[in-house]
Parts: structure tokens; sequence; C-alpha cells
């Protein structure tokens, strides 16, 4: 992500807005909307959001060759490695900072920020008493958890 900021939208978001635009899809046909945060984060921003959280984490920036190798010592899958690294030197080079008001308009309420209880719960989230917890938060919510990803081809 370098100094690169990021209109980062919660899934959740994403997930409603889908939703809403395909139950009325007459009153959206033809319009093209842009998904987006009304605010882009940086890094530094992202880590404390989830140190918050309680988790232990910092935000150093590093070269792209760096987070290629630190992806791949962690374990990343190989075929996953590129999509990453290509993600972070678009945010790097600012192709991901353009901010929009669609979103906010779409929705019935504000925007949630992106924060660590926006991710779908994970493969193991049943195998140990906080996962299951986390899974039937997440399960007992009233909106909606897939992951829909919009296409811009405005930002290529």
């Amino acid at each position: 992500m370098g100094a690169g900021r990021w209109a980062a939208v919660a899934r959740e978001d994403l997930a409603d807005v889908a939703a809403k635009v395909t139950a009325d899809a007459a009153r959206h046909r033809g319009k093209v909307y842009e998904l987006v945060a009304d605010r882009a984060v940086s890094g530094a921003e992202i880590a404390r959001t989830v140190a918050d959280s309680g988790r232990a984490v910092s935000y150093v920036p590093t070269d792209l060759a760096q987070l290629r190798r630190d992806l791949t010592q962690a374990g990343v899958p190989p075929w996953q490695v590129p999509t990453v690294v290509s993600a972070f030197a678009n945010i790097a080079a600012g192709f991901l900072a353009g901010t929009g008001r669609d979103l906010k308009a779409l929705l019935d309420e504000p925007p949630a920020p992106p924060s660590p209880s926006s991710r779908p719960p994970s493969a193991d989230a049943g195998t140990s008493p906080a996962g299951r917890e986390r899974h039937d938060r997440t399960a007992n919510t009233n909106r909606t958890r897939r992951a829909i990803q919009p296409l811009n081809p405005r930002r290529r």
C-alpha cells in the first residue's frame, strides 16, 4: 500500500446494495454506480482499526518485492500472491483512492467502515468457542453475507 489510500467498502454494504438493486431492477436499469467509500483510508488507519479490536498489529510500509516474499513465507497460496501484490501496487499508485457518494445514497443506513468484524467467518469458525461465537454473531445478522465484487471499467 505504501502511502496510498483505499476507498474500502464493507462487504455487507456491497451485498446490501446488490440485493436492493436486484430487488428493484427496473429502477436501476441502465445506471452505473461507483460503489466506493466516501473517504479513503491509509494502511496506518487500517492497522489502527484492527489494533482497536484487540489484535496486536502495526503498519510498516514495504516495497512490493518484500511484500511478495512475506506473503510467500506466510504460506499464502501461490496463485493468490500476485493478486494481493497487484492490489497493493494499485493502492500505492493511488488508483483505489477515489471516493464517491453512490454507495451512501443507495443504502438505508450510513455505510459501515471496513473492519475486522466485516469479514466473513473463516473456514475454521466453528472449531473453537471464539470461532463459534464469531460465526453465530455473523450468521444471526440481518445483513446479506455474500461478497459482491463490483466491476469498475473507469479504473482500469
